[in-house]
């Protein structure tokens, strides 16, 4: 009669989600002919579809579940409401700490088979074996896309409405911006618009 939780990516202060990409140091690798930041993802992220859920909503739903008669030996999915591919989320992240798009590439195989990122990922296991920003098993995890079951529970069925993640990735990363102490004027720096959402 155990419930399952099955969520997607979750991410709220402190996450190994949002956290792990504006991490650079650890997630990226800088590229010896154009020194672009080069983040290396399964298909330059193009295939693959996030809808990251904020973290109280799956508190929410876990304290939701406990009372609601009827999700015992159920599973509940959640997800957030907006689903994007990764590429376009990432695109919104960096900008959001103000990177400008001729500063980063989303390249798969300059990132990822770039000679430093693959000693640096596998350094971290022996560095870090404890609290790595990103792995191999990591790496494999985020070429999945998130998919729904119909049978399963999901935030509707418990009258929860989740965070959208444009609402809250400002507040949830700023501390990792780039010129974070610099007191810009009004405007100086754009607004990045939300990435395209996919139905």
């Amino acid at each position: 009669d155990a419930t399952i939780v099955r969520p997607a990516d979750v991410y709220g202060q402190g996450d190994r989600f949002l956290h792990m990409y504006a991490n650079l140091r650890w997630r990226g690798s800088k590229l010896m002919t154009t020194r672009q930041l080069a983040l290396p993802l399964w298909r330059g992220g193009k295939e693959t579809f996030k809808q990251p859920v904020y973290l109280t909503d799956v508190a929410k739903a876990v304290v939701a579940a406990l009372r609601a008669p009827g999700t015992a030996g159920r599973v509940l999915e959640l997800v957030g409401p907006d689903r994007m591919r990764l590429d376009h989320l990432l695109d919104f992240h960096l900008q959001t700490l103000r990177y400008e798009p001729h500063q980063y590439t989303l390249d798969p195989w300059l990132g990822l088979n770039h000679p430093l990122f693959r000693m640096k990922v596998n350094a971290l296991k022996f560095i870090r074996p404890h609290q790595r920003h990103v792995s191999w098993e990591r790496l494999d995890r985020e070429c999945y896309s998130d998919t729904l079951t119909a049978d399963n529970i999901h935030f509707e069925h418990l009258n929860i409405v989740p965070e959208r993640l444009e609402d809250r990735l400002h507040f949830e990363i700023k501390h990792f911006r780039r010129f974070g102490y610099y007191w810009a004027s009004l405007g100086e720096f754009p607004t990045p618009a939300p990435p395209p959402y996919v139905v």
